[in-house]
Parts: structure tokens; sequence; C-alpha cells
């Protein structure tokens, strides 16, 4: 559980953000957020100009359903995310994590749980068509690292996804892994 919950303003500085961990006291010496050259190159996944942004990543839990929705719907997951399904998710993850611009924008978001020995698992991580390549999804998954450490983290990465992942340092599994669901009845039997 991060101490606070703190918010890591952005600046051209290190911040020394304090995360607490059932180890001690975990700091995050390479959490360093600056207001960034957002956009893709040629070879990326976004055309349009490029921006500068300033950011904050927060364990607060100030998000609304109605920003959640939004963002959502911003990267192309579509809609329907209702009251009371996103409180019951919000509610049930551990750590939850988000970014907002300095305008108070949400920009991402990141929610985890884990057993604290064996598997972290990744819920989701959006962040903002406009606001990737800024570095939030970086900063977002270090705040999961950093909360879970020396705990693996398994994440379902789909599509261009993968490529973030792998130039986080994630790797494929050497045996094959197949993610699979079932949506069990809403009616009880």
């Amino acid at each position: 559980m991060l101490l606070g919950p703190p918010v890591y303003p952005a600046s051209n500085v290190s911040i020394g953000a304090v995360c607490k961990t059932a180890a001690g006291p975990v700091l995050l010496p390479e959490l360093r957020l600056q207001p960034a050259r957002c956009g893709r190159s040629a070879r990326g996944f976004q055309s349009g100009s490029l921006l500068t942004m300033g950011y904050q990543i927060s364990t607060a839990r100030t998000v609304t359903w109605q920003e959640f929705a939004e963002l959502m719907e911003s990267v192309g997951w579509g809609g329907g995310y209702d009251k009371a399904s996103f409180q019951r998710s919000y509610s049930a993850y551990p750590l939850v994590a988000h970014a907002r611009a300095d305008e108070g924008m949400l920009l991402g978001y990141v929610s985890a749980f884990s057993d604290g020995a064996f598997s972290t698992m990744l819920g989701e991580l959006v962040v903002r068509r406009t606001a990737q390549g800024c570095g939030i999804g970086r900063a977002l998954m270090r705040v999961v690292e950093a909360e879970f450490p020396g705990v693996p983290v398994y994440v379902k990465a789909m599509g261009e996804a993968k490529r973030f992942f792998e130039a986080c340092g994630y790797r494929r599994p050497t045996a094959e892994m197949t993610v699979m669901f079932k949506k069990p009845s809403s009616v009880p039997r």
C-alpha cells in the first residue's frame, strides 16, 4: 500500500516516492515524471502533432465512474460502463493508480491484485491515446511493481500492447500460455 496516498507531481527531478509493502518501505528512485513531449514517431501508433504534457500519478481513489467510462471509450474499449459495475471493480482491486494532466483530466488508469508471493495480475492498464508516448504507462507499471516487489507480474497484452510491455522488460513465457475466460450466468442456479 502506498503511503499517503502519494501524488507524484511532474517535474524535472527524480521523485523519491515511498511505497509501504509487506517487506517494508520501498523507494521508487526511477519514478521520473516530467513535462513530456508526447506522440509517436512515424513507426509508432498514432499520427498527429506532438504536444507537451505535465501529469501526476496518484493512488488516491478519486476516479469517478464517468471519467473511467470516458477513458475506456477514448481508447476504443467501448461504452456501457455503469456506476455499479465500476464501483464493484474499483473496490475489488487492492491497487488502483491513475494519471491526471496538470489540468485534471484523467490520462491513465491501472488496477492490479496479487497473492503477494507467486503472482500479481494486472487488471487494466489504459492510457488515453493523446497521452501515449509520455511515460504514463511506464510510471503506472512502476507503481504496480513497487507495490508487489519480487512477485511476478502477469499481463494480458493484446495487439500493440505487446510491444509496450516488451519495451518495459516483460517477456513471453517459454511454455505456451493461453488466456481463457468464461462469463458465468448472472442467474443463480
